[in-house]
């Protein structure tokens, strides 16, 4: 897995005040692609069976020190919350890859609603989707998960171009679950499952929570 990442470079984004791709990722670290190597603390397998994708990585300043403090720490509420997620769903976290939909760092500290940037530069975010697109087809993973609001309005469509469609006039994931529209099978592929953020889980994941946690379970 790591040799195909090292090989496999990222999309570089053109010049811009907001966020950059000049970068080297800690390959070998806990934490989420492409800030760090992808994986769980203690999980480095290279099996991976499930991908996980968050929004962005996060600010500059934050990935840099990764390679002092040992990758991303566990108690980051995201991973620690997802950790705790799937092992209710009786997923291994070695089998997990963890990775982000845009592939670049913030140069600001703040990253939140950080989607309607990356709509400014739709040419980039192609450009992710495609390398993320050729990544499953080189790892073919049972599933894939995708958390998060910005998954839903822009970056899960341009990975699975059948989400157009599939969420066609849904804005909201309380909307997409109402309809039962939270899951899709991608032809040929794998399955695919949108769910809350686990960033903001404790508080955003009451109502549909559940419902994610027996979808994540099929896929143990």
């Amino acid at each position: 897995m790591q040799t195909y990442l090292a090989n496999r470079p990222m999309p570089a984004c053109e010049e811009n005040d907001h966020f950059t791709t000049d970068f080297i990722p800690f390959l070998s670290l806990p934490g989420f692609f492409p800030g760090a190597g992808g994986f769980f603390h203690g999980y480095p397998s290279p099996t991976k069976k499930v991908m996980i994708f968050g929004g962005d990585f996060g600010p500059l300043w934050y990935q840099q020190e990764l390679g002092r403090e040992g990758g991303e720490p566990a108690s980051n509420d995201t991973i620690a919350n997802l950790s705790q997620v799937l092992r209710t769903a009786g997923i291994s976290l070695s089998d997990c890859f963890l990775t982000n939909a845009v592939l670049c760092m913030w140069r600001t500290d703040s990253t939140v609603g950080n989607y309607k940037e990356w709509r400014k530069h739709p040419r980039y975010l192609e450009q992710c989707a495609a390398w993320h697109r050729r990544y499953i087809e080189h790892v073919k993973p049972r599933g894939v998960v995708l958390m998060g609001v910005s998954a839903l309005k822009t970056t899960g469509k341009l990975i699975f171009p059948g989400l157009r469609e599939h969420w066609a006039g849904l804005t909201t994931l309380s909307r997409v679950y109402e309809v039962g529209r939270e899951t899709y099978q991608v032809p040929d592929g794998p399955s695919v499952l949108l769910m809350p953020h686990t960033s903001f889980w404790p508080v955003n994941a009451r109502q549909h929570g559940p419902v994610a946690v027996r979808h994540l379970s099929l896929m143990a």
